[in-house]
């Protein structure tokens, strides 16, 4: 009788022992599927984005290193020209390019980013946008731009203003929201 109770004892110890690591190996799974916290891009109407959840882009450029820095390891990443890398997070897609030729996606510079899932919301001023919400959230006259949408803001560039953050439509809906960043040394 005694060896069934140390037989049981051993039993029990090795459940609770496995119980615990599977959970440990659970809640990092579940930390690392949502890495990127808050998920919210903050960008001004005039003058660019500042945050992208929480990294601050308008600082100077920001290569495949310093996102990784900021949220860890992406999910991918793939190469999609000689000179452009994407990496993938969890509904949000960082864009690295280089005008200046054929490099590796490490020394490549972040350049756009574009939002595809509605846990991510784009504050432009004081008005938040969303994947998924009606089209009739982007502002009457917003000027609409082939590829990228409607034009919700804008920053200086060049000499001139260019398009920051824009809002794809399709079937009356806010289908994807692209953000440029422009700090591939354009």
């Amino acid at each position: 009788m005694q060896n069934f109770s140390s037989t049981s004892a051993r039993f029990f110890i090795r459940s609770v022992f496995l119980a615990s690591c599977l959970s440990l190996f659970t809640f990092t799974l579940a930390a690392d599927a949502g890495a990127i916290s808050p998920k919210t891009v903050v960008a001004t109407k005039t003058n660019g984005i500042k945050t992208i959840a929480g990294m601050r882009v308008n600082g100077g450029p920001l290569n495949l290193a310093d996102v990784r820095g900021e949220f860890g390891a992406p999910d991918r990443t793939k190469r999609t020209s000689p000179s452009t890398c994407d990496a993938f997070y969890s509904g949000i897609r960082f864009i690295f390019t280089s005008f200046g030729g054929e490099t590796t996606c490490g020394s490549l510079f972040l350049q756009s980013a574009v939002i595809s899932k509605h846990a991510w919301k784009v504050k432009v001023g004081k008005k938040v946008y969303r994947v998924g919400q009606s089209d009739r959230r982007i502002p009457n006259g917003a000027k609409k731009f082939p590829f990228y949408g409607y034009r919700l803001a804008t920053m200086p560039f060049i000499g001139s203003r260019t398009g920051t953050v824009f809002a794809r439509v399709k079937n009356n809906r806010i289908s994807a929201l692209p953000l440029f960043i422009g700090g591939a040394g354009d």
